[in-house]
């Protein structure tokens, strides 16, 4: 992949974090209005960086091959 590829594939992954991510402030917001516990917490935010690779090692790692 050359460095403009591997910068579009980056963002790309983030779009998808993003997306997930504001899935789950939604839930929590939801849980959070009927009085019920939230169903992620920070476990679960982290796991979802990790899985899309988009973490900094991660990210540093792809730049650097």
């Amino acid at each position: 992949m050359t460095p403009e590829q591997k910068a579009v594939y980056v963002m790309a992954q983030i779009a998808v974090l993003n997306a997930r991510v504001a899935g789950m402030e939604a839930e929590n917001a939801i849980a959070e209005m009927k009085g019920n516990s939230l169903p992620f917490g920070e476990a679960a935010f982290e796991h979802e960086v990790n899985t899309l690779c988009v973490n900094h090692n991660a990210v540093i790692a792809l730049f650097l091959h």
